[in-house]
C-alpha cells in the first residue's frame, strides 16, 4: 500500500526543519567559539588593558581613581574616568592623536576641538547609573572639552576635563563605536 503524497512531504518536512535548524546551530556556536573578539564584549570581564585598547591610547602611570563602564551589544559605549598630572593627561590627548583627528580635512565628521570652558556633558543624559560619573557637575569655568570622530577607526569621542585642581586634572571620556 502507498502513501499519499501530502503525508510523504509532511513527513520529509518534519525531517529538514530540524536538521537545518540543528546544523545552524552548530554554525553559531563554532563562529561564537572561534571569534575571541565575542569575549572582549563581555561587559563584566573588561580589564585595564581592554579599555586601553578599545581606548586607543594607554592609561598614564600617573592616573589614579580609575573607573570604566562599557555598555556593549550590537555597538559599544565607554564611559572613562581618571585623575592625573596636567602633564600625563596632556600626554594622553595628544596618544589619542586628538588633534590630528579633528583638524583631518578628509575627516567627514563634525569635530569640536579641545578647548576652555566647554563641558560637553552639561546638558547629558548618561547610560551609566554609576555614581563616580558626575561630569555634569564640572563647572564650565573649571572645564576644558570637545569632540572627535575617528572615521577611520570608527569611533566617537566626548572628552571632559576638570582643571579645578591644579595638581591632578580628572578625565571624564566617552567613546562609542559602531
Amino acid at each position: 500500500m502507498r502513501l499519499p503524497k501530502s503525508i510523504g512531504v509532511a513527513t520529509l518536512c518534519c525531517l529538514i526543519i530540524p536538521l537545518m535548524a540543528l546544523m545552524l546551530g552548530l554554525v553559531a556556536v563554532l563562529l561564537a567559539t572561534s571569534f575571541e573578539f565575542l569575549d572582549f564584549y563581555n561587559e563584566d570581564e573588561w580589564t585595564q588593558a581592554d579599555i586601553e585598547n578599545f581606548v586607543g591610547a594607554p592609561i598614564p602611570p600617573s592616573a589614579q581613581d580609575i573607573h570604566y563602564d562599557p555598555h556593549c551589544g550590537i555597538d559599544c559605549f565607554v564611559y572613562v574616568r581618571f585623575s592625573a598630572s596636567p602633564a600625563d593627561l596632556d600626554q594622553f590627548i595628544i596618544d589619542l592623536e586628538f588633534a590630528q583627528i579633528a583638524a583631518d580635512p578628509n575627516n567627514p565628521f563634525k569635530n569640536t576641538p579641545l578647548q576652555d570652558g566647554l563641558n560637553l556633558f552639561m546638558n547629558s543624559t548618561p547610560v551609566t547609573k554609576a555614581g563616580w560619573w558626575q561630569p555634569e557637575q564640572v563647572s564650565v569655568a573649571d572645564s576644558r572639552g570637545g569632540s572627535y570622530s575617528d572615521y577611520v577607526d570608527n569611533r566617537y569621542y566626548t572628552v571632559l576635563i576638570d582643571t579645578t585642581d591644579p595638581a591632578s586634572y580628572t578625565l571624564y571620556m566617552t567613546i562609542a563605536s559602531t
